[in-house]
């Protein structure tokens, strides 16, 4: 949603139907400036999504009223310092390689969906800041230019290579998403979930990355470390649930322990260990094996894990 900092305008063209109000009305109630979105004799875009039982969607689209966008709709004024111009493909290429040099020459940050696969100059590519595909539009892009398809971070790198220009983001879905920036790679894992629709999600990823940048590179290397810090919080907590706890417990459990009653005169040190054990660092004395007369002996190759969970290893 855009209710937060930065402000969003949207700018494009919608036909004069039902689909094109519910659509500004839509943008409007979350926030976003809908003022120089134009209206078109021509319907306005509509897709139809197939969502699959896993939560993968096909997508078909008539593009409608998008097909007339153009790039004269987008004022020099918009195009500043400190603005950030997302791009698709859904509007006419052309169209969007003339606004990619604008925004250039004008030094306002542009980050480009290639979403539809659609042919675009390699010299527009070159002036993108971050070029996000997910992984069938990277495998496309990658086809096009000559490029083999390795693993996912590879194949970003290589495409980060032959644009010359642009950080690559590659989408993976439920695996998360690497990035080839200058000099860096990235891989950040995503939440385990259970989808129902992934339509837009690119969408949502995209216009979050965009609007966290507020520098270019060093804010974007501070998401994708929170993104994989979160990645190993939840590898933690995967590690620390109570059923890997028991059994790591059970793989742990000595195999035999014994309870010597020593005298009371009889200190711990002053008598052999049982079985040839090592005595436990935590029963030296001091820790109360004089007080109580107890103390415990091992097999040899076993461990106790510590004072607070003797209990659980000893027979009432």
């Amino acid at each position: 949603r855009a209710q937060v900092e930065p402000p969003v305008r949207m700018l494009g063209r919608v036909g004069k139907d039902a689909f094109g109000q519910i659509a500004l009305d839509s943008l409007a109630a979350a926030g976003v400036d809908t003022g120089a979105i134009l209206t078109s004799d021509a319907p306005t875009g509509c897709a139809a999504v197939c969502v699959d039982g896993h939560g993968a969607n096909l997508i078909a689209v008539g593009a409608g009223a998008n097909g007339h966008a153009s790039a004269a709709q987008v004022g020099d004024d918009l195009l500043r310092p400190g603005t950030t111009l997302i791009l698709q493909m859904e509007v006419p290429a052309p169209q969007t390689a003339s606004l990619i040099a604008r925004a250039r020459a004008r030094k306002a940050r542009i980050v480009l969906n290639l979403a539809p696969p659609s042919e675009l100059a390699d010299a527009a590519l070159r002036e993108v800041d971050v070029l996000v595909v997910n992984e069938s539009e990277a495998a496309w892009l990658a086809r096009s230019r000559g490029i083999g398809a390795p693993a996912p971070a590879a194949l970003a790198e290589r495409l980060a290579g032959a644009l010359n220009g642009p950080d690559v983001v590659i989408t993976l879905g439920g695996e998360g998403a690497v990035a080839c920036t200058r000099g860096s790679r990235w891989r950040v894992g995503a939440r385990v979930i259970q989808p129902v629709d992934t339509t837009a999600a690119g969408d949502a990823f995209v216009g979050v990355l965009a609007g966290v940048r507020v520098d270019r590179r060093p804010r974007q290397r501070e998401v994708l470390g929170d993104l994989e810090r979160h990645r190993r919080r939840r590898q933690l907590r995967e590690r620390h649930r109570p059923e890997v706890l028991l059994e790591v417990a059970e793989q742990r459990r000595p195999q035999a322990l014994a309870v010597h009653h020593a005298p009371r005169d009889e200190h711990p040190r002053d008598r052999p260990l049982l079985g040839g054990a090592q005595q436990h660092p935590d029963l030296q004395p001091g820790c109360g094996g004089k007080r109580r007369g107890l103390d415990l002996a091992m097999q040899p190759d076993q461990r106790l894990v510590g004072r607070r969970h003797r209990r659980q290893y000893m027979s009432p």
